[in-house]
């Protein structure tokens, strides 16, 4: 990520304000303001070392193991059955579906 450096260069170097950073490299704000706070919390400094590069600087600035979460399917066929009866509706489903199990449900 070419614009991690940039961010920091334009910080350290130029000393403009986030909002300015973002508009030079047509970023947000709120992304500048985080990349900058994993910058001052990870246990690098300003400025970079010559042979730390961009993969390696976004590694220690953001964790890239990717979050393994299985979430349970609602039985399909069994809802679509249950919406012929009289009074069911698909909240009631849903609420039903997340009763049983809410961590592995989806919202």
């Amino acid at each position: 990520m070419r614009k991690i450096k940039d961010v920091l260069r334009l910080k350290f170097e130029v000393g403009l304000s986030h909002r300015d950073i973002g508009q030079c490299l047509s970023l947000g704000p709120s992304t500048v303001s985080e990349i900058l706070s994993r910058f001052k919390s990870s246990d690098l400094s300003w400025p970079l070392p010559e042979a730390l590069n961009d993969k390696t600087l976004e590694a220690q600035l953001y964790n890239t193991e990717p979050v393994q979460r299985q979430k349970r399917l609602p039985d399909f066929m069994l809802m679509q059955q249950e919406l012929k009866r009289k009074g069911m509706t698909k909240l009631l489903l849903w609420e039903e579906y997340c009763a049983e199990d809410s961590a592995s449900a989806y919202g």
